[in-house]
């Protein structure tokens, strides 16, 4: 059997929306090859033991396992992320936050700037922000936090990989309070602080995909009874964590900017603005302190 073959038969056992894609990725991730060169590798004969596999993997999928749990491993930019059911699967969307975080801390960071540039990412997950910040800035100092210890276990997983080797310093807490004794009572402050916080009203998250609702954490989900819980927390206390004149960037669910925006404003945040992903949705909301 070729792997054209493997994959033609395991369409007829695996019928969740994504497939097509995840039978793909399953085979790349079994022969060890990226996507891009699958192409060339359609006509090669597979043996007894790794069509097993495969079909056992595949068995999963049907059953609702996302495919990024199955193989540990979740794209983010331009690189691949560590990830178990411990943590939220790194979505394309956020990758516009950090692309705005990024732009920021371009700017910020002149020729002209002497000082330390400090950022913090809240409710980290996999580490995939805080990480790829690190490893693309390397002369600034990246911290990060989440509430859940196995979170950070993989987060930290991410950092020190050959991949990254990227120095960001990790906290186990609920969001600020890690930070509150961190420099006595100065308290630690930061020039941006970035966050994709849970944002799902608790009761959607039983409409939720399966894959998503059966199988992500609820703790990184669940954003309270209108997805915006986290939202009112951090944007009240960043104020205390924030330099004067640096910058909160949050990514927005859908439908959520406007709440954001009013909330910043009541905070006396100033130069909201709010960007707009690809499918024109409102996605990354910041604004200066």
């Amino acid at each position: 059997m070729t792997v054209r073959e493997l994959l033609k038969n395991s369409n007829i056992i695996v019928n969740t929306e994504d497939a097509g894609t995840d039978l793909d990725i399953l085979v790349c991730y079994l022969l060890n090859i990226p996507r891009s060169k699958l192409f060339f590798h359609y006509d090669d004969a597979v043996a007894q033991e790794f069509e097993s596999t495969f079909l056992s993997l595949a068995k999963r999928l049907q059953s609702g396992e996302p495919v990024q749990y199955i193989t540990g491993k979740a794209p983010f930019g331009d690189h691949e992320f560590i990830v178990t059911p411990d943590v939220l699967i790194p979505r394309f969307d956020t990758e516009l936050l950090l692309e705005k975080a990024s732009e920021y801390i371009k700017s910020a960071t002149g020729s002209d700037r002497s000082d330390p540039f400090d950022i913090l990412d809240l409710c980290t997950g996999s580490g995939c922000l805080a990480v790829s910040i690190a490893r693309s800035f390397p002369q600034i100092n990246v911290f990060a936090s989440d509430i859940s210890e196995a979170a950070i276990a993989v987060a930290r997983q991410n950092a020190e990989s050959d991949v990254f080797d990227s120095n960001v310093v990790f906290y186990v807490g609920n969001l600020f309070e890690p930070f509150r004794s961190l420099t006595g009572p100065q308290r630690a402050v930061f020039d941006l602080i970035v966050s994709n916080p849970p944002y799902i009203p608790s009761k959607d998250i039983d409409s939720l995909e399966e894959k998503v609702k059966d199988h992500e954490p609820r703790l990184a989900l669940d954003g309270g009874d209108d997805g915006c819980d986290f939202y009112r927390r951090i944007i009240k206390e960043a104020k205390d964590f924030i330099k004067k004149g640096g910058r909160l960037m949050l990514e927005a669910g859908i439908g959520q900017s406007s709440v954001i925006e009013s909330l910043l404003s009541g905070e006396g945040y100033s130069d909201i603005v709010i960007y707009k992903d690809l499918g024109g949705i409102d996605r990354v909301v910041s604004a200066k302190v």
